[in-house]
């Protein structure tokens, strides 16, 4: 396996953990019963963030715009990241947490779709 499949694999473990911290809450019932949601979605964020860092950059003569969105899709772990340390922050709310993940998620979204499509 090379660095690009095993920053792959790490940055999909990731998202599977900052999926699962959503859907605990709902699962158990509420969002202050347990602390598991907050370090699921820490670990989530940590690996996410590390695989894509680490991540190997893309040749030279790749297209400007692929690159572009390699970038983004960059900043969405680094949104992941925010959005986890939002849980420890005082004053603030769950509510945070669930906004940073979801524009993250939609970003992410965007740039999947958008590396589908073929680059000129």
């Amino acid at each position: 396996m090379n660095k690009r499949q095993i920053t792959s694999i790490a940055a999909n473990i990731g998202l599977l953990l900052i999926a699962a911290a959503i859907a605990t809450p709902i699962i158990v019932g509420g969002f202050f019963e347990d602390d598991l949601h907050k370090w699921l979605a820490v670990a989530g964020a940590a690996i996410y963030l590390i695989a894509t860092l680490f991540r190997p950059a893309l040749p030279g003569d790749a297209p400007l715009a692929q690159r572009r969105w390699n970038r983004i899709d960059t900043w969405t772990a680094i949104i992941f990241a925010a959005g986890a340390a939002m849980l420890f922050t005082p004053y603030t709310t769950v509510r945070d947490w669930i906004a940073f993940t979801l524009a993250g998620a939609v970003l992410k979204i965007i740039c999947f779709f958008r590396a589908m499509r073929p680059f000129k």
